[in-house]
């Protein structure tokens, strides 16, 4: 499901009706589905706690970060989709991304909404412009009332080429959205909530880009031609590193190699050539896309370090508030890593996508 860059289904599918992942959602939309739930197992950092908010289908799932036990906070009508799930104002609120399924007369389309977390009605904070645009990863700016998401034109009427995503924030009270970053998606504020990791495309692969909270003063991470596509960076709560999804190590693979053995370019983006297909685009119905692990990189660009070799499909992540864990979720289930070690244990075992957040109780 991811739009256009990383391979998260949700959002590729968009455009190819998402005939293929409602299909494989069919199994695991219910949240009283037989799971071997298996808590944490202790090690030298203690065990995890707190709860990991997800999406599971059409449901909002709350998950014990101790124990694997979930409970369901919010289900969506069968024509509609959860992408995207994370929490705001201290972990009372959530704040989401709901996709409106395409239809015959109508490509659908995305908006991102908060929800009490012990239950009431969604509020729409931010709604797409025109049929088929989706707005997607919405995470809260800390120290301040607001929310940075992802806003992809996929509407019609758009010039052929590829959607160029951007970074828009908008007030968790409301109010017009305004554009942070440009030609940018999956945006991760740092804990002080003054500057913004993003990922921003090339012609050859992605870069991990951080930059002030108002889109100034913008640099390289990680540069473009050291991943095929990253997703998902979060910022670690002591404010220095990052963590990211990341799939293809270019540097191993030769472009041709890429070019022939992974599938066809898509549409140029404008004044910067054709692009590789990306892992949600290399996506078939009934398949699954190209192998993700963790990737972690200080702030200051240095130290890039590779956490995991799981070979997930579709991975999203995210970090305890205490900084010693990371829970990962994709095609295998859902997971903790504990950061020090490198130990981990599952939660649960139902696959699912979309991203996900972990608040203390």
């Amino acid at each position: 499901m991811r739009q256009g860059t990383p391979g998260h289904a949700g959002r590729v599918a968009v455009l190819l009706g998402l005939t293929w992942l409602l299909g494989s959602l069919g199994a695991v939309v219910g949240v009283t589905a037989a799971a071997t739930v298996r808590p944490a197992a202790p090690s030298a950092q203690g065990s995890p706690a707190g709860r990991i908010v997800m999406p599971r289908g059409q449901t909002i799932v709350s998950v014990d970060a101790a124990t694997g036990e979930q409970r369901a906070l919010f289900t969506v009508p069968p024509t509609e989709l959860i992408l995207d799930v994370g929490l705001a104002a201290g972990g009372r609120e959530v704040v989401f991304s709901g996709l409106t399924l395409a239809r015959r007369d109508d490509p659908g389309g995305a908006d991102i909404y908060r929800l009490p977390a012990d239950g009431g009605e969604p509020v729409r904070l931010a709604a797409h412009a025109r049929p088929g645009d989706i707005l997607t990863a919405p995470l809260a700016v800390p120290g301040s009332a607001s929310v940075v998401y992802t806003y992809t034109p996929y509407g019609l009427g758009d010039a052929a080429g590829e959607p160029l995503p951007r970074v828009e924030r908008v007030a968790l009270d409301g109010g017009t959205p305004s554009v942070v970053v440009q030609e940018a998606e999956w945006p991760a504020p740092t804990p002080d909530g003054a500057r913004l990791a993003f990922v921003r495309r090339g012609a050859r692969g992605d870069a991990l880009w951080l930059a002030n909270l108002d889109g100034s003063e913008a640099h390289e991470l990680i540069p473009p031609d050291r991943f095929l596509s990253l997703a998902y960076p979060r910022v670690s709560p002591d404010g220095r590193r990052v963590v990211v999804a990341a799939t293809v190590e270019l540097p191993s693979l030769p472009l041709p190699t890429l070019l022939g053995g992974l599938g066809p370019t898509v549409g140029p983006a404008p004044g910067r050539g054709p692009r590789l297909a990306s892992a949600g685009q290399l996506r078939r119905p009934g398949g699954h896309g190209l192998p993700w692990d963790l990737w972690s990189v200080a702030l200051d660009g240095s130290d890039l370090q590779r956490l995991t070799q799981w070979y997930e499909d579709d991975p999203s992540l995210a970090w305890s508030p205490d900084g010693r864990w990371l829970a990962v979720l994709g095609g295998s289930g859902l997971r903790v890593l504990a950061v020090a070690s490198g130990d981990s244990s599952w939660l649960r075992r139902e696959p699912a996508f979309g991203a996900i957040d972990w608040g203390a109780e």
